[in-house]
Formats: C-alpha cells, sequence, structure tokens
C-alpha cells in the first residue's frame, strides 16, 4: 500500500492507496512517521484489540492504524477515513473506512507501506 501525505500545519492528511493504486483511505496523523518503507503487522494491541501496527519507526513503538477523526483520538497512529473534514483538521466516516480497511486486509498477516512525502 502507498500512503501519499501532504501537511497542514503540522498534521499529515493522505490518501491511501492498494498496490493497483486504487484510492481507498484518507488518513490523519498529528505525529507523522518519517516518509520510507515500513512492514506492517497485524497484532492484539491492549488498549485497540486486534490492530494493524507500523514496525520499525524510528524512535517510536505503538504506531497503529485505528478508528478516529482528529488529533484527539490520534495520539500519533494513522486514522483512516472516507474523506477530509471540511470545517477541521481531520478526516471522515471513520468507524465504515476501518471496517474496510480490517476486510481488504483480512487474508494477511503483513503488509508493506511505502509514506511518501511531497517532493
Amino acid at each position: 500500500m502507498r500512503l501519499q501525505r501532504a501537511f497542514n500545519s503540522g498534521v499529515a492528511l493522505g490518501v491511501l492507496r492498494d498496490d493497483d493504486g486504487a484510492v481507498f483511505f484518507t488518513t490523519f496523523e498529528d505525529k507523522p512517521i518519517p516518509a520510507g518503507t515500513y512492514t506492517v503487522k497485524f497484532c492484539d494491541h491492549p488498549i485497540h484489540g486486534m490492530a494493524w501496527e507500523v514496525q520499525a519507526v524510528p524512535g517510536r513503538t505503538g504506531i497503529l492504524f485505528h478508528v478516529g477523526n482528529d488529533e484527539a483520538d490520534s495520539e500519533g497512529c494513522i486514522l483512516v477515513g472516507f474523506g477530509f473534514a471540511r470545517q477541521a483538521r481531520g478526516i471522515t466516516a471513520s468507524q465504515d473506512a476501518y471496517r474496510r480497511f480490517l476486510r481488504f486486509l483480512a487474508a494477511r498477516d503483513t503488509f508493506a507501506l511505502v509514506v511518501a512525502d511531497p517532493s
């Protein structure tokens, strides 16, 4: 999967695409991880239950994909949604998007994530 991001006042808003380039989700990060290629692993997290965790992020741990709409929900994680909020920095329809995200990845234990920033 590929996450293409743009920055707005310190937060990252992105578009997450599958390996064929189809747009699947919008994303929000309040503490963006560095651009690069990561392995993302399905794990049992003590707070969020079964979740996808980004592995080997320099200087950080516990970076998950999970439900949420804005900075109040992120705490450094990557939130998934279906659109961008018009009135605030954030995303919309996160619960529905996360359910789709889980279904899309149901047959996998890991996936590769390429995080790209504007050049």
